[in-house]
């Protein structure tokens, strides 16, 4: 059976994988993770029931799909490690913003198709979201449908250029975490004028489903676990990550100047992401 393999399991990477075995895997393929752990790989075996292992070139074996969920800054040193194994046949897809997929390209230089994908941040609360493909241009158009078949199971899928790829990652990926800070404040505010917790959770609760039903229409899916608005913010806002610069300048900015604090929580993502860039291009 063939392979996919998600190199660097990470938050990010083990909601997707919880996601794809929710929805009956990726194209009968086998689910493979490595960390360089061996402790942590052990936790994520039992945790996500899949073979975890500690060396990136032993999983890109065989791998019809490799997917890289590394740090930005770590990721073009992995892809060095694991380039020469990497044949046409197989296809490269990376989740890392501000790394370009040429930089890959020169580390990867015989793969098959190499694409940059911002996947659902909200799969690590396990929900559906959206998810935005960039490809190189010689990609055909088998290969892009393939990709979009995969990410189609985790929600909507659009297809950009890579060069606008940043911006949907933070205007439409990391903002999930930025609404739920937002009730977390006002379920405080509630609290503060004296609403006992009990009723501010269901005013919260009330708030975002009457939203979503006068939005989207009712929710047809019946069984899906709950998490706390802390909890939510917590997958998304991954350690040292964009969604955690944005957070930290909410909690700095004048709530009263909404639209400014939202603006500078925009600016201070795409500074992120764009210093990400300029240390990826040095290497």
């Amino acid at each position: 059976m063939a392979r996919v393999a998600f190199i660097g399991v990470g938050r990010m990477a083990q909601g997707l994988i919880e996601s794809f075995k929710r929805k009956g895997g990726i194209e009968d393929c086998e689910i493979v993770g490595t960390h360089y752990d061996p402790t942590r790989c052990d936790t994520l075996h039992r945790v996500l029931q899949i073979p975890m292992l500690s060396s990136n070139r032993d999983a890109v074996r065989d791998a019809r799909y490799v997917i890289l969920c590394v740090r930005p800054l770590q990721l073009l040193s992995v892809a060095e490690e694991i380039g020469d194994l990497i044949g046409p046949d197989q296809t490269v897809i990376s989740i890392a913003v501000g790394v370009p997929v040429g930089k890959i390209r020169q580390r990867c230089p015989e793969s098959g198709p190499i694409f940059h994908v911002h996947p659902p941040s909200l799969c690590m609360a396990q929900t559906p979201g959206m998810s935005f493909v960039a490809n190189e241009p010689t990609a055909t158009e088998d290969d892009i449908r393939r990709v979009e078949e995969i990410f189609r199971k985790l929600g909507f899928v659009m297809l950009v250029h890579e060069e606008d790829i940043d911006r949907f990652a933070v205007f439409a990926g990391a903002s999930p975490a930025f609404i739920c800070q937002i009730l977390h404040e006002w379920r405080g505010l509630a609290r503060e004028a004296g609403i006992e917790k009990g009723i501010t959770d269901e005013i919260v609760h009330y708030m975002v489903r009457g939203i979503h039903i006068a939005f989207d229409g009712d929710d047809d899916i019946k069984e899906r676990q709950h998490f706390s608005l802390e909890e939510i913010i917590d997958r998304i806002a991954t350690p040292n990550g964009v969604t955690r610069v944005g957070l930290g300048v909410m909690k700095k900015r004048n709530i009263h100047n909404f639209r400014g604090a939202l603006k500078g929580v925009a600016e201070q993502c795409l500074q992120k992401i764009g210093k990400i860039r300029q240390a990826v291009s040095r290497q």
